[in-house]
Order: C-alpha cells, then structure tokens, then sequence
C-alpha cells in the first residue's frame, strides 16, 4: 500500500472514530438525563410513601380506636370471649371433703303398705313379712281440672248513709274473670319460668284444659301491672333510702327498636325500668331524694358521674379489662392489681369500725395513687391506667360504708333474669308491654331477694286485705 493510500485509510478510520466518539456523547448525555429524571422520580415516590405511610398509621390507629370502642360496647350487653385460659384440673360436681347438699324432704300426706300376693317366679301365694324398708316417691297428679264458680252479689244499700254496697269474693280481683291463683300461676310462668305466651296458652290447655288466647294473658298481666303500682312506688323509696345500692343496664327492644332496661337494686329489693334511652335522667329520677351518705356501686358508665350520692366503681371490670391484656406488662399489672383487690376483699369483710376504716382508707389512697402515677409503654396496659386514672378513689370508696361490695356482681346476677327472658322474647312488641314486664319483673325479683315463697307473696299481693267482706252464702 503506498503512502497516499494508507494516509487516506487512516483519515477514514479517524473518521468513524469520531462519529462513534459522538454517538457515545450523545448516548452518556441521554444516560445522564435518563438518571437524573429517575432521581427525581425516586424523590417524589419516597415522598408519597413516607405519606402514605403516615396515612396507614392514622388509619390503624382509628381502626384500633373503633375496634375498641366497638369491643367495650359489645362487652356492655355480652361477656368477652377469654381464650387461652387454662382448664381447670378439679373434676365437675362436688369436690371431695365439702359438705354435701341433700334436697329438703317434703312432708309425707300419706303412708301406703306394699306387699305382693304370689311369687313372680313360681305363682305360689306369699305370707306376709315383718320385714319392710321404706321409699319416699314425690308425684303430682297428672293434671287439676278448672273449677268455674258462680258469684251471685247481693247489692246492698246502707239504711244510716245511703251508700250502696257490693261484696268482692274473696280470690278474686275486681272486673276479672280469673281468680288469683290462676293469675298467680301465670305470673310465675311468665317471670319465672320465663316462658312465652304461646308455651303458657299451651301449658294450662294440656295441664288443666283451659283455653286462653295470648292476647287474654297479655291483657292479664298488664291487669297485675296495674294492681302492683302501689308495690311498686314503694320499691323504688326503699331503694332510695337504701344506704347500699347497685345499678346496671343492658338492652331491651321496644317494637323493633332499641331501648334499654335499667336495674337499681339493694340486698332485699330489685327495680327493673325500661326506657328508651340510656341517658343520665335515668338514674337522676330514681335515685332522685337518695341520702347523700350512700353509696352507688357501677361499672363506671357516664350516667352515674354526676350523682349526688358516693359511688364505688367495679373491680370485677377493672380486672376483666386488665386479665384481657396480651401484653407482659398487662399481665404483670393484672397479677399486682388481683393481690391488691385479694386484701380489699379481706377488709371490707371485717367488722366496721368507723375511725379504723378512716385510717385504712388513706393509706390504700396512697397506694392508688402509686399506681397512677406510674407510666406504661404497651397500648393494653395503657389502657388499665387510663380506666385506673378516671376511677381514683371511687376504687377504694367501699371502706369507708358498712356493708358495701367491691365489685357491682349482685347488680349483674339481678340483671341476667330480665337479659335471659329478652332472649326467650326477642324484647317487647309494645311500650305498654315494656311497662308490663319491669314492674311485674321487678315485683317476682324483689320477692326473690326477699327469701319469700314467690307464688305465696304474689297471692297476698292479689288479694285485697282492705275490703271488707260480707259471708258468702
């Protein structure tokens, strides 16, 4: 190759060197723009997740809110579902070493000798014997037949006022076709037994043959609702003057709507209300005239807060609240406060001595002040303390009264009669019915409290010890 020639070769590949030297330039500048575009790209999507993940936490944290907020409601009507708890190593029944309990033998209303007259095995005739043991059998007679008596009333005119006058067969009630112990029966049945009115209808059909419509006995218990008005006013004064009482709600349906039942309750009495809110009026009218010395045992619901009267918060829900927790330090707060609850029982089931419980008091509001004034770091042992917190001393207001419970148990075991027969009902299909329910309701339940046979005080209570009665005959 000459020298031309190679020179001309060499000015070619210097050429395309060049344009490959640019292609490369043009292709790095494009590269770094692509970069910087994806730079700022990535800026933007780790701003917006930073965003979204501060969204998510609000929103869990809401949903937490909810959560809990639905949970503590469920839990004023139904009890926690407790998972995890260990089974119980005792066997069911009667533990080994406790007294044992026998039911009480009724009077015997007849003595029957039984003998039997051939062998069953070779139909010879058996000698009686001396030898004997006896069996006690209880029985009913299979059925009672209805007894229908005519009344035929004198009316009677007094010869020194005027005054015309008829006399009331006794069992009976003014204006009514049924005689007390027929009405008597179905209360029972009905507040008791806690039955429908199709099952009473069925009952007395099949047991005594007679025929009544559902809407005969609602008419007769809404009778009784009347009759029992007097009683009825007179339970609630003697809860007011109670210088114990314990109140609790739960939810009662009034046609298809919700509406809720209040109990106020004391050692011997039991007065149910059905309303249509849950509102603070509530307790302010029943427990309105109350002394202020009392003393109130709840669970802490708002309605209560305001009361003039001194008030004693659940530890039954405080401890349930912290038992639930998942937390160590849930589960550690749970064991201190079951000690402390564990020696508050003890005291207050001491004899009362007034200046001795004064002292007892204050050194247990030194402790519970302790206890809020401590701080916790999980969310469920937080929430103990919060509740721990908006108590205080209502917690510990039980040593300073003669008497008072701890936890507000006895006002739910008086409240579960009326939440097992919403069950069974569904609620009521009226307000009048409603009224019907809570004042017989509380009539049956006060009897209980009482230690009162309930059939034999609800036959004194239908009957009319201020008439007078003339000889029938």
């Amino acid at each position: 190759m000459t020298v031309p020639e190679e020179l001309l070769s060499f000015r070619r590949e210097m050429r395309e060197l060049r344009q490959r030297v640019a292609h490369a330039e043009r292709s790095n500048e494009q590269f770094r723009l692509r970069c910087a575009s994806q730079a700022t790209e990535i800026t933007v999507l780790r701003a917006e997740n930073r965003e979204l993940k501060k969204k998510l936490a609000e929103a869990q944290d809401k949903l937490d809110d909810t959560t809990n907020h639905k949970n503590t409601l469920a839990g004023m009507i139904f009890k926690p579902n407790v998972k995890g708890r260990p089974a119980e190593d005792r066997p069911l029944g009667g533990q080994v070493g406790h007294a044992a309990h026998h039911r009480e033998q009724g009077k015997i209303d007849r003595e029957v000798r039984v003998h039997v007259s051939r062998c069953p095995q070779c139909t010879k005739p058996l000698a009686r014997s001396h030898a004997t043991y006896t069996r006690i059998v209880e029985d009913i007679e299979p059925s009672s037949p209805v007894i229908v008596t005519e009344y035929t009333i004198e009316k009677q005119q007094c010869s020194s006022c005027g005054a015309r006058v008829t006399a009331t067969p006794r069992g009976t009630l003014p204006l009514c076709h049924f005689g007390v112990n027929l009405m008597t029966r179905i209360l029972t049945l009905r507040y008791e037994s806690r039955l429908p009115l199709n099952r009473i209808a069925l009952h007395l059909e099949s047991a005594h043959g007679l025929s009544i419509s559902e809407s005969a006995l609602q008419d007769m218990l809404d009778r009784t609702k009347r009759f029992f008005g007097a009683r009825y006013e007179t339970i609630i004064e003697e809860i007011r003057a109670h210088p114990r009482k314990h109140a609790d709600e739960t939810s009662w349906r009034i046609k298809g709507e919700n509406g809720w039942c209040w109990l106020f309750a004391t050692d011997t009495a039991a007065l149910y209300t059905i309303e249509e809110t849950r509102g603070k009026g509530v307790p302010e009218r029943i427990l309105n005239g109350s002394p202020p010395e009392s003393i109130l045992t709840v669970d802490d619901y708002g309605a209560y807060k305001n009361l003039n009267i001194r008030r004693q918060s659940c530890w039954s829900h405080l401890l349930r609240v912290a038992r639930d927790g998942e937390s160590g330090e849930a589960h550690n707060l749970h064991r201190r406060l079951s000690a402390l609850f564990g020696t508050l029982s003890d005291i207050v089931h001491t004899p009362f001595v007034k200046k001795k419980r004064e002292k007892v008091h204050a050194e247990y509001e030194k402790i519970i002040r302790a206890f809020i004034d401590e701080t916790f770091s999980e969310r469920d042992a937080k929430k103990v303390h919060t509740r721990m917190r908006n108590q205080g001393n209502h917690l510990i207001e039980a040593l300073l009264h003669d008497g008072a419970h701890l936890t507000n148990n006895h006002a739910e075991r008086q409240v579960r009669p009326l939440a097992v027969f919403r069950k069974i009902t569904g609620g009521s299909r009226s307000r009048r019915g409603a009224e019907t329910t809570a004042r017989n309701m509380s009539i049956v339940q006060t009897l209980r409290l009482e230690g009162r046979n309930v059939a034999e005080g609800l036959r004194a209570l239908l009957s009319v010890p201020s008439q007078k009665f003339v000889r029938e005959g």
